[in-house]
């Protein structure tokens, strides 16, 4: 009787360890494991909180957007040094920075909204950036240009003159969040020209 029980745990010992064998086999199989044996899921999970943390640092303005008051206006702030870069290029090499830093704008600005679960966080700034490039687009380059161009272009954003606001409401995705702060830079570049025109600036 002893010699039957060992044996029947002897061949359920063994079917455990096929069947455990076979179920490795299936998960690597089935694609539970990558190269090399690394897990793939927990490969995938670094390269995605690697990929949502360039996209919040875009999206921020490299984290100006965090500013515990008028994020905005600090986001704006950032984009100084690429508007100096924007005067010293061509009007046709300018419209392509303009255009590409725009694109890319708006990809970022739809990522970061799936990132913060929120339609236009006040936390993303790069379409502040973008408008403020506009805003700038062609204006010689000076302190006092610049100063100008940086309050009309907030006052532009704020008070969001027809149809920014719509555009606002409207646009779905990175368009929405971008495209009113492009609209407000068009605004204000026009009325900085006209501040040129009669202050001499």
């Amino acid at each position: 009787m002893g010699q039957c029980d060992k044996k029947l745990r002897n061949s359920n010992s063994d079917s455990g360890s096929a069947g455990s064998g076979a179920g490795e086999q299936a998960r690597r199989g089935a694609g539970e494991y990558g190269p090399n044996g690394l897990n793939r899921p927990n490969g995938q999970g670094v390269l995605h909180r690697i990929r949502e943390k360039c996209v919040v640092l875009f999206a921020t303005g490299c984290y100006a957007g965090y500013a515990p008051v008028a994020p905005g206006t600090f986001g704006t702030l950032v984009a100084i040094p690429l508007c100096y870069l924007l005067s010293v290029l061509g009007p046709f090499a300018g419209m392509l920075f303009i255009g590409a830093f725009t694109g890319f704008a708006v990809w970022i600005s739809g990522q970061a909204e799936k990132a913060f679960n929120e339609k236009d966080s006040r936390l993303i700034v790069i379409d502040e950036m973008a408008g403020f490039l506009v805003t700038l687009f062609l204006i010689p380059w000076s302190a006092k240009t610049m100063v100008t161009g940086f309050l009309l272009f907030r006052l532009m954003d704020i008070a969001k003159p027809f149809p920014i606001r719509r555009i606002e409401q409207k646009a779905r995705g990175g368009w929405g969040v971008v495209g009113d702060d492009v609209l407000a830079g068009i605004y204000a570049n026009a009325a900085l020209r006209i501040v040129m025109r009669f202050l001499n600036l």
